[in-house]
């Protein structure tokens, strides 16, 4: 009995060192493997790989995204902005001039407020405003998400665009208007008539 009581003393002894503060050592672990660094070849390989898909996934996309400079030129809109511009040469690059003439003249100076303030929005701004196409003057509404692009000393160097032909959606909204607006009329003077 007397040699049961001694085992626990050392016991005791070594919780109360483990509770002051002394934690006990954690088990050894062997060295981690270091991760292999990823040659140019292999990060250039990774990097074709993301724009094939980025390209198939813009291929899919109802709209245009695209890369619009501080000076309002456009460069990388793809076919799908030429189809929305009606300007076969849109694909590749816009000059500025050419960009101002495709928005309505209505809605020219909307759109440059709307550039003034994404340059203060960090999530960017939202609207939509009436494009002129290029070749046949038909009219389009697009749908626009303008994100801007600052440099360092927080100074606008272009715009990230993505553009939605909204067109059958903003018409089919207007017509709602319209009929709203007729039919409530035409309550009102049913109701003026009867009182006559």
């Amino acid at each position: 009995c007397k040699q049961a009581v001694n085992t626990a003393k050392p016991k005791r002894a070594a919780a109360t060192r483990v509770s002051a503060g002394r934690a006990a050592a954690p088990p050894r672990s062997r060295p981690a493997a270091r991760a292999a660094k990823p040659t140019d070849q292999a990060l250039q390989e990774r990097l074709r790989r993301a724009e094939a898909q980025l390209a198939r996934l813009n291929q899919h996309w109802p709209g245009a995204v695209f890369h619009q400079h501080a000076d309002f030129s456009v460069t990388g809109g793809g076919p799908k902005l030429a189809a929305l511009t009606g300007l076969p040469g849109a694909a590749q690059s816009l000059a500025p001039q050419r960009f101002w003439e495709l928005v309505h003249e209505a809605d020219v100076e909307a759109l440059q407020r709307q550039c003034q303030q994404a340059a203060r929005s960090p999530e960017g701004v939202a609207s939509t405003y009436r494009i002129r196409q290029g070749l046949n003057g038909k009219v389009a509404y697009a749908g626009e998400h303008r994100t801007a692009v600052l440099n360092g000393s927080g100074q606008v160097t272009g715009y990230e665009v993505l553009w939605l032909d909204v067109t059958g959606r903003t018409l089919a909204e207007k017509r709602l208007e319209a009929t709203a607006r007729k039919a409530a009329f035409s309550a009102a003077t049913m109701g003026l008539a009867h009182d006559f």
